[in-house]
C-alpha cells in the first residue's frame, strides 16, 4: 500500500513546491506522509531525510498535531537506524506536541507511550 502511495506523495511535493514554493508549510504534511511511507518500505535513510525536511516546514507554522506526527515518524526512523537517544527524544517531543494540541489525542499518545516502552 505504501509503495503505491509514494509516487503520489512525490507528485504532490512537486506540485506544491511549484505552485506555492519550496518553503511552503503545506509541504510538511506531504513530506511526513512520504517519510512514513518510506519507513513502511524499510527505507529508513530516505525516510529520515524527508522527515527532517518536513519538520523544518511544519515548524514555520506550528501545528501541534502535525508536529506530533512528524516527530513520532522521526523517532521511528532514528530507531530503525540505531539512533536510540534521538529516537526516544523525538518520541517524547511528539507526546509533548500532542499534549499542546487542542482536542483529545489519547490514541496517538498511547501509541507513542507503548512504542517508548518497547524501545528502552
Amino acid at each position: 500500500k505504501s509503495a503505491e502511495a509514494i509516487p503520489y506523495f512525490l507528485e504532490a511535493r512537486r506540485v506544491i513546491a511549484k505552485g506555492w514554493g519550496k518553503d511552503h508549510p503545506a509541504l510538511g504534511w506531504v513530506l511526513t506522509s512520504l517519510g512514513s511511507a518510506y519507513l513502511e518500505q524499510k527505507r529508513s535513510g530516505q525516510a529520515l531525510a524527508v522527515l527532517e525536511e518536513a519538520l523544518v516546514r511544519i515548524a514555520k507554522e506550528p501545528d501541534p498535531e502535525a508536529l506530533g506526527q512528524t516527530r513520532f515518524a522521526l523517532a521511528r526512523a532514528h530507531a530503525a537506524l540505531g539512533h536510540r537517544t534521538q529516537a526516544r527524544d523525538f518520541a517524547r517531543a511528539a507526546v509533548e506536541a500532542y499534549l499542546a494540541a487542542q482536542g483529545t489525542h489519547d490514541k496517538p499518545i498511547a501509541k507513542i507511550n507503548k512504542w517508548l516502552a518497547a524501545h528502552p
